[in-house]
């Protein structure tokens, strides 16, 4: 009968290799599939207590797999998830900044700082006025606008990341699941081949989530461990869930389900890319739009409160509700002082008063009782209160009050008795102090010798002054720093003095600006960056100067384009915004670059898979012929073998 089983099991091994085949060319498109072989091996037969050769066995059928080739493509599918994810969202953060000619950010703030200048050549122009205040007001509202696209795209990364999060504990699930179907599938004596094969490909969509550490002899075992970022997701029967949230701190980061610790400093992976987006890269553009948009809030500001517009100065002014009054909580509060400029409405007189500040120890209300304190004549020019977490000052009705440096024209203080006065001109351009002048040389103004000393804050000699024969009664001799005085007509009498405070800024504690005084912009940053109503709705308060016609103020404002502040790293606004907008640029085509040429190395190794692993049609069509002549021949054999035993059985 050893005839007959040789015939038997041919013909069982050519329907099995027919099967495979079959297998293999419905597969020919699936994802993942591996091109399963057939091995085959002869089978002995024991016929009289002899051995000979007789038929033939399945010794079984094997995935065509390099393991070091398919571990290479699992590695490199995690970087090509990361940089993939990181590329579409650099480059959505380009396109929302715009290009730097004319477009975004960069066009608000060329146009805010031309209006500036502008108006600066006609600082009484109402159309000019309303032109830089909508200028102003659209670079706040493109600040905000910019603000609420990356707080939009930073809260869409977080859910994105709780997606990725869900899909990788999905993917665990089903490779722990097909883990056990292949464990068992070989139990029974199955090859498991095609669950592997989707095991396999679970693996390359879990690797572009997450980068995974794995043993490439797994990928032949009934069992595939994975562990990523050091947290083991399957081990053995046993999966572990990971999720994804936000720490006290902002930072994106993962945990296992349930525990309280978040990883935060991780790479790789589309999960890597949202964590460390969120909490680098597009931080990063955050943190530059704000410091952007509060240094010119500051810079601006302490400028405009200094300023009056050719409204005049105030009879009453409002702040910013702030969330504490106590200082020491304010930011840009110092230790310093302001002043408040008064004037006599009725005479044109005007005095100068200071007001400190010291942030360990004041509040709204102790600024507030210091303003009310000051006098006039025993009068109390002024009143202040803090309502709603707002401080607010009204004048007498006699009065008005600004916080301009402009000089006085009449000395600060002076002990002249004789009938010459002097008179203070000019635009001072130094830091504050105090100057003295004293006389000399006495006599009469315009003859003979009649000197005067001038003499700085901290007493160096900066001048000497010549009023005598020479000088014309009236004439300003500048003293120091855009300082002038001129003299009337009448005598001067020896060692007699008066002193100047000239005034370089205002409010050097930073105090009026961080309560809202007379500011041009209000809010605390980016997000609720806008312009100040009574502004906004009276352009001739846009504080163009120091005395009201003048255009110093404005000109100071449009200045604030080239300066070159710590908080912008010594670079000016433009040149700031400039260098992110380029260095975001040089980030999108650095990963451009990297994945082309990770797409390139992908699209290799998964060429070379397809040449190992790969069904190639007509490879298969031609082994389908062999073994389909073989199952015909070993049929006709049987035949043979049959018909001779018949014949066999006839003779005898």
């Amino acid at each position: 009968m050893a005839n007959y089983e040789i015939g038997l099991t041919g013909l069982n091994v050519a329907q099995r290799a027919i099967e495979i085949i079959g297998t293999n060319i419905a597969n020919v498109s699936t994802a993942g599939y591996h091109r399963q072989t057939i091995k085959i091996q002869p089978v002995t037969f024991d016929t009289n207590n002899s051995s000979m050769a007789g038929g033939a066995k399945v010794d079984g059928v094997h995935r065509s797999i390099d393991v070091l080739l398919e571990s290479q493509i699992v590695k490199q599918s995690s970087l090509s998830g990361q940089l993939a994810q990181e590329l579409m969202t650099l480059q959505t953060i380009e396109q929302s900044l715009g290009n730097l000619e004319n477009q975004g950010l960069m066009l608000s703030l060329t146009s805010f700082f031309n209006s500036l200048r502008q108006l600066a050549a006609q600082p009484d122009s109402r159309s000019l006025q309303e032109q830089a205040i909508w200028a102003a007001s659209g670079l706040a509202g493109e600040f905000r606008n910019m603000d609420s696209f990356l707080q939009e795209l930073d809260h869409q990364i977080l859910l994105e990341a709780q997606n990725v999060a869900n899909s990788i504990n999905s993917l665990v699930d089903e490779i722990a699941q097909l883990n056990t179907e292949v464990q068992g599938a070989i139990t029974r004596g199955s090859n498991g081949n095609l669950l592997m094969d989707r095991r396999d490909q679970a693996m390359v969509e879990l690797a572009e989530l997450i980068p995974l550490q794995t043993n490439p002899n797994d990928l032949q075992n009934a069992t595939q461990s994975v562990i990523a970022w050091g947290t083991p997701l399957i081990t053995s029967g046993s999966t572990t869930h990971l999720e994804v949230a936000t720490g006290e701190d902002g930072k994106l980061g993962f945990s296992v389900q349930g525990a309280n610790y978040l990883q935060t400093e991780v790479s790789g992976g589309k999960l890597g890319a949202l964590i460390e987006l969120k909490n680098s890269l597009l931080a990063d553009v955050r943190d530059n739009i704000e410091d952007l948009a509060t240094t010119i809030m500051s810079e601006i500001n302490k400028l405009h409160v200094q300023g009056i517009g050719s409204a005049g100065s105030f009879a009453s002014l409002a702040g910013t509700p702030v969330a504490s009054t106590v200082l020491s909580g304010m930011k840009g509060v110092t230790a310093g002082t302001f002043y408040v400029r008064i004037t006599d409405t009725v005479t044109g007189d005007q005095t100068r008063h200071a007001v400190s500040v010291n942030p360990a120890t004041d509040t709204f209300q102790t600024i507030a009782d210091k303003i009310n304190a000051l006098r006039i004549s025993g009068d109390q020019p002024l009143t202040a209160s803090v309502a709603g977490a707002a401080l607010r000052i009204e004048s007498d009705g006699a009065y008005k009050f600004d916080f301009s440096p402009a000089l006085l024209s009449e000395p600060t203080t002076s002990t002249f008795t004789g009938a010459s006065s002097p008179t203070i001109t000019g635009v001072y351009t130094g830091a504050t102090q105090t100057y003295t002048v004293k006389v000399t040389d006495a006599g009469d103004v315009g003859a003979g010798t009649v000197l005067l000393s001038v003499k700085d804050g901290e007493g160096n000699l900066v001048k000497t002054l010549s009023v005598g024969e020479g000088y014309a009664a009236g004439d300003a001799l500048e003293i120091d720093k855009g300082i002038s005085i001129a003299f009337s007509m009448g005598d001067l009498k020896l060692d007699e003095q008066f002193t100047v405070l000239a005034v370089g800024s205002s409010d050097s504690s930073g105090f009026l600006s961080a309560a809202g005084m007379n500011v041009l912009f209000r809010g605390t940053g980016a997000s609720d960056m806008q312009i100040n109503e009574d502004i906004l709705a009276n352009p001739d308060k846009l504080a163009t100067g120091i005395n009201g016609s003048d255009n110093v103020n404005i000109s100071k404002l449009a200045d604030v384009e080239f300066l070159r502040p710590a908080s912008l790293g010594s670079k000016s606004a433009q040149d700031f915004y400039q260098q992110m907008v380029t260095r975001l640029g040089q980030q999108v085509q650095i990963r451009t670059v990297r994945k082309e040429t990770l797409d390139s190395l992908l699209q290799q190794l998964e060429s070379q898979r397809d040449i190992m692993s790969g069904v190639d049609i007509n490879e298969q069509a031609a082994q389908l012929i062999v073994y389909e002549r073989m199952f015909q021949s070993l049929a006709k054999y049987i035949s043979t073998v049959d018909n001779t035993v018949k014949s066999l059985m006839d003779l005898i």
